[in-house]
């Protein structure tokens, strides 16, 4: 996931999206700082470790499309969304290295599409709605870098499937967003929707040359938010709406994987945006994205523990509920969130001022990169350099329980390369300066 990152980016953003920042440039020159780069970092063993468990403990729909944007972002990022040499369609597949790179990832997506009934619309059966959407956009990567692709190919035609039915699937009346649950379960909405669907729904638009896919993206990611968030302390729920017989219950807390997940998909519906034909066009629902992003950032770090983890229910600590067995540190949640900071002040980071400040009228926005920073340190310590699996972790299927030490997390692994891919690009643009 890379894309017109950095300076590319900066001169768009900060030139257009933003009016009040060539005023602002002699304040954010003097409020750049700079951290130094740790020798807290993973070891080339420790990261193929990772990778290894990670390709067989992923079985879950959503496992296996988050596995395969890891693997993207991390060996092959000019073919997602965050590399300077990123675009929409991807590059040429020619180079032999980058052949090589992409295998891992296109043939989860060969196993997908070999493992997918015939007739079936979805890319995997499930009755969480949004959660096959996951491994959309690798579809469409693969069908667009294959020789002389068309849109009768196998991938395109199984991507076509999977938006159909995503479209066809049950709404909030209010604000339009698509359920996460398939009916007959009553309409509900999570948090680990956006992380898994809006962004699909973009890239489709965008490789299409549809803006109204486009927009529905983010509008999406829009309903999400307004239904989700929490004005008190600036938090998103978990689920709400549904719940009863035969439907996952509602969960009001701050989960800290939820909120990732949120801006996960916030954050990949922006740089699809800004790919697309209609960055210019689509200005203001890019400024949007950016602002809320940073505002759910760092209303998370604003809890973060000193050691630098963040709490599976993030502020579950600070509302006295620590002796919940739901309130434990989570490596997960923790990693997720330490990826999209990275990658938030990567979008923001402006060369000419040395700082990834966002200037709206009456304020100027920082992403919190020492609070990602600490984290990061924190998870690189907590994950066995002898199996390469992290923890403590939140058991993905029970997110109030804590997954027996030892046990694996498939999504927490796939964090881990979203969060090395994230400050490894973050690094190597900003040479540690925000």
């Amino acid at each position: 996931m890379r894309g017109a990152s950095g300076c590319l980016f900066a001169s768009v953003v900060f030139g257009s999206l933003v009016g009040t920042f060539a005023r602002a440039l002699p304040e954010l020159a003097r409020r750049s700082r700079s951290i130094p780069q740790s020798s807290v970092q993973f070891s080339s063993g420790t990261l193929q470790l990772i990778d290894q468990v990670l390709a067989s403990a992923a079985t879950q729909s959503w496992e296996i499309g988050t596995r395969e944007t890891a693997l993207l972002e991390f060996y092959s990022p000019k073919y997602f969304l965050y590399s300077s040499g990123s675009s929409i369609p991807p590059p040429a597949l020619t180079n032999a290295s980058d052949i090589t790179n992409i295998t891992e990832c296109f043939q989860s997506v060969d196993s997908v599409l070999a493992s997918k009934p015939v007739g079936a619309e979805p890319l995997f059966q499930t009755s969480a709605a949004g959660d096959p959407a996951s491994a959309g956009i690798p579809f469409l990567i693969r069908n667009a870098t294959i020789i002389a692709a068309s849109p009768s190919s196998n991938y395109s035609i199984a991507a076509q499937e999977e938006l159909d039915h995503l479209l066809s699937v049950q709404r909030e009346n209010t604000t339009g967003a698509i359920s996460q649950r398939e009916a007959p379960e009553p309409v509900q909405l999570w948090a680990d929707f956006v992380g898994m669907a809006p962004a699909f729904i973009s890239y489709y638009g965008a490789i299409n040359k549809n803006q109204s896919l486009v927009q529905l993206g983010y509008d999406q990611v829009a309903a999400y938010h307004t239904m989700l968030l929490d004005t008190n302390v600036g938090l998103l729920e978990h689920i709400v709406l549904g719940g009863g017989i035969g439907s996952p219950a509602q969960d009001h807390g701050h989960w800290s994987t939820g909120n990732g997940w949120l801006v996960l998909g916030l954050l990949r519906v922006e740089r699809i945006i800004s790919l697309s034909p209609y960055a210019k066009a689509m200005a203001s629902q890019r400024s949007t994205l950016l602002q809320w992003a940073l505002s759910l950032t760092n209303a998370a770090w604003s809890y973060q523990a000193s050691t630098g983890f963040l709490y599976n229910y993030i502020d579950c600590f600070a509302t006295g509920s620590t002796n919940s067995t739901s309130c434990f540190e989570d490596s997960a949640g923790t990693a997720l969130m330490a990826a999209n900071t990275f990658r938030l002040a990567q979008i923001l980071y402006s060369p000419s001022t040395h700082s990834s400040s966002y200037t709206v009228p009456g304020q100027t926005l920082s992403p919190n990169v020492a609070a990602a920073e600490k984290a990061r340190q924190y998870i690189v310590n907590h994950v066995n350099t002898t199996t390469g699996i992290v923890g403590p972790v939140v058991n993905p299927e029970d997110w109030s329980s804590e997954l027996a030490a030892g046990g694996t997390s498939p999504e927490g692994q796939a964090f881990l390369l979203l969060l090395q891919a994230a400050y490894r690009d973050w690094w190597s643009l900003t040479s540690g300066r925000y």
